[in-house]
């Protein structure tokens, strides 16, 4: 093979731009401390080390959600602190001075002028707000929890049950992991469980008890046989009827019927099926009962006699005088009863309050001061205790929160490090090595400008001197 000079010199360019670049790639590395600018460089690594940017921002936003959870928090707990403070100063000694006797009326009318101040200051907590949103509302933050008379603003059959509507609010503070970071304003201005279900008695003669309210309510279970029939085979029973009876103290008992329904004809006869049985009507039985029972609450209430019912005092002072018995924060008029339902279908009865009832208990007390009932004042001190003990708990509730928060803070601080010294040893060149490297290079580079320029240097004027 000829070997031409035009080929010597191609040759020596070519090598000398491998080694130009080589040297370019040796200072990038070490003037950048970077052993990967461009995927070519290494192809799995670069790979790994765009998962673990990716794994970093998502992360950083992460941390930016548990600190706005953080905020969120703080704020709630604030408004509980001064929730309880002012709790405590009307329990702990606007009250007590009411209930013992030995103050003047007019000292008694500047004590309940206090206690209003402490129930506005009270109702504008229910209204705190974080960026713009009500804390104590639910879901439906754009709307305040009380009004100014302490009446609620939103439907809170959402809050008492739960399985209604879910109104947690719940910050993603991980993957697939959530913390709820709201409090709903019932857990605070309500003491006592307003809602009701039954659980209907499996057997005859067995009755199911449970308690609303102060009222004992019991369930049972008689079974409908086939017409002309009297035995206990399971063939002869077309249905059941449930018997309720509801005792309120000792004074009013009622006993009410609920019965299968069976179909009839135009004439008002049985329609029968064809083994002569009467049809029995499905009904929801469990809607039935509540139906019947929140109807018997609102008849002890109401006198309906009219168009235009009557209160019946007599009947809500007794129920009202139990509750109290009983320690249950609850004032019968400021309730009203009805079903309630999910999915279209009714699940339970249920108290709803016009008036927070913190705020009602506190209007009470201001009204027996007014008054002058130190009495009745220190008869609802014990139902007083109990929205002190709960906005205790609700507060340790949120401290806990607020601990765990700060926990999934410190860890997402630990994984972000821990990412990032993966990927410095994915990404960062040594120091050392790349000086070396550089060095090498630089040699390399310069041998070679060296040996070519002894190729380049012989001419044809060289040989004609």
């Amino acid at each position: 093979m000829r070997i031409t000079n035009n080929m010597m010199i191609s040759n020596m360019i070519r090598n000398l731009q491998t080694n130009i670049r080589r040297l370019d790639k040796a200072q990038m590395q070490h003037y950048t401390g970077k052993r990967i600018h461009r995927p070519s460089d290494d192809p799995v690594g670069i790979t790994r080390s765009l998962k673990i940017r990716a794994d970093i921002n998502e992360l950083k936003q992460y941390k930016k959600n548990v600190e706005d959870a953080m905020s969120w928090l703080e704020n709630t707990e604030e408004a509980i602190i001064s929730n309880y403070k002012g709790l405590e100063r009307l329990r702990g000694d606007l009250a007590v001075q009411g209930a013992n006797g030995v103050y003047t009326p007019e000292d008694m009318i500047k004590i309940q002028k206090e206690i209003t101040e402490i129930k506005n200051q009270l109702i504008s907590c229910a209204n705190t707000t974080y960026s713009g949103d009500y804390i104590f509302s639910g879901k439906n933050t754009d709307e305040k929890l009380l009004n100014s008379d302490g009446s609620y603003n939103v439907n809170i059959m959402q809050f008492l049950d739960p399985n209604i509507v879910d109104h947690r609010i719940n910050y993603e503070v991980g993957v697939g992991e959530y913390i709820p970071i709201n409090t709903v304003g019932t857990t605070l201005f309500e003491a006592v469980d307003l809602t009701m279900t039954v659980q209907l008695p499996t057997e005859d003669d067995e009755p199911t008890k449970t308690e609303f309210l102060g009222a004992e309510i019991s369930l049972t279970r008689e079974a409908i046989e086939k017409e002309g029939e009297d035995t206990d085979s399971p063939d002869t029973i077309i249905g059941y009827k449930y018997n309720i009876e509801i005792k309120i103290g000792d004074d009013i008992n009622e006993t009410i019927e609920i019965a299968a329904k069976v179909e009839q004809d135009e004439e008002g006869e049985p329609i029968l099926d064809g083994n002569d049985r009467e049809i029995i009507l499905e009904i929801d039985t469990k809607a039935e009962i509540y139906k019947e029972i929140s109807g018997y609450f609102n008849g002890i209430i109401y006198n309906d006699d009219s168009d235009n019912p009557t209160v019946n005092t007599d009947n809500i002072e007794k129920w009202n005088k139990l509750l109290i018995e009983k320690n249950i924060p609850v004032d019968i008029n400021n309730l009203n009863f009805g079903t309630y339902e999910n999915d279209g279908q009714a699940v339970g009865i249920v108290a709803k309050p016009i008036k927070a009832g913190l705020i009602n208990l506190i209007e009470r007390i201001e009204e027996n001061l007014k008054e002058g009932k130190h009495e009745e004042v220190s008869a609802l001190l014990g139902p007083l205790d109990l929205f002190l003990d709960q906005s205790l708990v609700v507060r340790g509730t949120i401290g806990a929160k607020i601990n765990r928060v700060e926990l999934i803070s410190d860890r997402i601080d630990g994984d972000i490090i821990n990412l990032r010294e993966l990927q410095s040893k994915l990404e960062d060149a040594d120091f050392e090595e790349s000086v070396i490297q550089l060095m090498n290079e630089e040699n390399v580079y310069r041998a070679a400008l060296s040996v070519g320029a002894r190729i380049i240097q012989p001419t044809l004027l060289d040989f004609l001197r």
